[in-house]
């Protein structure tokens, strides 16, 4: 049930659209853009560490541990405008919730690809100071 939407992980102009610029101008005006980079690279940090516990969640069949992490990262993703990762996640959590298992087996098998590809959208609205993450 897509209500007609195309996947986000289909999509062929994934980087174009896939960062609401506007979250993170928001974001700016909010906490004020020096502390930003620090809170995207913090992110990108805990999404890259979450994907693998969705992944070990789903391989366990263990739907209540993949549905928290869903509902972790379909949050976590709206405040930096990742709408479509938060979208994915959103409806992995809904389909955990309702007990549609082969649902969020497809939705979490895809979701990697989409949360890479997000996190490198993402990293190109940090500063260009080639920090690497080791400082």
């Amino acid at each position: 049930d897509t209500d007609g939407n195309t996947a986000p992980a289909e999509s062929g102009q994934i980087e174009q659209g896939i960062i609401n610029p506007g979250a993170i101008k928001q974001l700016e005006s909010d906490i004020g853009p020096e502390i930003v980079p620090r809170l995207i690279r913090k992110f990108v940090e805990e999404t890259t560490n979450r994907i693998p516990r969705m992944t070990e969640a789903m391989a366990k069949e263990n739907y209540d541990a993949l549905r928290d992490e869903a509902h972790t990262l379909k949050s976590s993703s709206l405040n930096f405008g990742a709408e479509g990762l938060s979208d994915q996640a959103k409806a992995i959590e809904t389909a955990c919730r309702e007990g549609k298992i082969q649902e969020a087996q497809n939705l979490a098998r895809t979701i990697e690809t989409l949360a890479t590809i997000t996190l490198e959208a993402l990293k190109t609205h940090l500063p260009d100071d080639h920090d690497d993450g080791s400082t």
